[in-house]
């Protein structure tokens, strides 16, 4: 644990050509893509969504991919991303790290969004309208993230029999 009471997760580069969380038998492979982001931070949540465990430092880059291996995180580990960069609506970058983002490569999801202006990356009502910032956190409103079992690969598909093409259980998921 560390003095603030989050868990310490031993970290390293993973692996930038699968997007999303792919488990593996090293832990769990984290990677999302952007092209102007400063940094990223990968939150991982307690089960329930409700408390921020650990918020962890994508250190490694690869041209426009972002990427973290975590040891030690399972199968359906909540989490969500926070992206810092530059606030400029003018010209299209809004990066907030007060708002939690969901992983737009993930195959599943825990909780609903729950409708709060906390939402929005400005202070809506403000005089500067969508041109104004807003600091607040917005993960109790986000659904998280869930870490999945990965999906069959293109080599796993290609070495199916050809008599069990139709039969989904014979390729390895």
């Amino acid at each position: 644990m560390t003095a603030d009471g989050n868990r310490r997760f031993d970290t390293g580069p993973g692996q930038p050509h699968r997007l999303g969380s792919i488990a593996t038998g090293e832990g769990v492979d984290f990677a999302v893509f952007s092209a102007h982001a400063t940094a990223i931070d990968l939150c991982l949540f307690s089960p329930d969504g409700k408390r921020e465990l650990a918020r962890l430092p994508m250190r490694y880059r690869e041209g426009d991919i972002w990427h973290l291996r975590v040891a030690g995180v399972r199968t359906d580990a909540a989490y969500g991303f926070r992206a810092y960069g530059p606030y400029a609506p003018e010209v299209g970058h809004r990066f907030n790290p007060n708002k939690l983002l969901i992983d737009p490569y993930a195959r599943r999801f825990s909780g609903d969004v729950r409708w709060s202006d906390v939402l929005m990356g400005y202070k809506v009502g403000a005089a500067r309208a969508d041109l104004s910032f807003d600091a607040r956190d917005s993960a109790f409103a986000v659904p998280k993230s869930l870490v999945t079992k990965p999906l069959a690969t293109l080599t796993d598909a290609l070495h199916t029999p050809w008599r069990d093409t139709r039969n989904r259980s014979s390729m390895k998921l």
